[in-house]
């Protein structure tokens, strides 16, 4: 049937999330994303007319997803006029993060962008770019920074990795993050 796919909606909306886009989105500022609209399928009038007790069900398991609904009224010849819902509408980006249990997610991901961005500003695009970055090394921003303050105060240290003087942070630290710790460097050294 295929009609108010409650699941299918949530999963087509948490894309947005999973790419990175609402994240972007953040970051660039831009508040163009919503209202969010998530189409559904909308059924003909000969499967209402033959399956109209399980339409009626996929419709109330919608409604009580607790997914803000935008409504249509339509008008069947057999049925009359049906008010059905037609979409689920984000209309603010906290409505989104609401809706699909994200505001712990998001937040942190504001507050550990917000660590990078407050020591290396110019390194905003390069997030807007690759948003998932931060997620990818949760918790591990305020050290990432001081690696990267140091090597920027200190372009040539002349010490092993084990030497570095950034409290919490040793050889195994910078092995887990040395990806991001080139690419950081790569922006932030001339």
């Amino acid at each position: 049937m295929g009609y108010y796919d409650v699941e299918a909606a949530k999963k087509k909306a948490l894309r947005y999330y999973e790419r990175g886009v609402l994240q972007a989105a953040y970051l660039q500022g831009d508040e163009s994303l919503f209202p969010l609209r998530i189409g559904f399928k909308r059924p003909t009038e000969e499967a209402i007319r033959n399956d109209f007790a399980q339409i009626r069900k996929a419709i109330k398991r919608v409604e009580e997803s607790g997914l803000p609904l935008e409504y249509k009224s339509f008008r069947f010849a057999a049925l009359g006029e049906q008010r059905l819902p037609v979409a689920v509408v984000f209309a603010t980006r906290e409505t989104y993060l609401k809706s699909l249990n994200l505001e712990v997610s998001f937040g942190a991901f504001v507050i550990e962008s917000e660590v990078v961005l407050n020591a290396f500003p110019s390194l905003r695009p390069l997030l807007i770019e690759k948003p998932r970055l931060i997620e990818s090394h949760a918790g591990a921003w305020r050290r990432i920074v001081a690696v990267c303050r140091y090597l920027i105060d200190h372009p040539r240290p002349h010490i092993y990795l084990r030497e570095l003087p950034v409290e919490g942070v040793d050889t195994k630290f910078v092995t887990a993050h040395k990806k991001v710790l080139d690419l950081f460097l790569m922006h932030l050294l001339p």
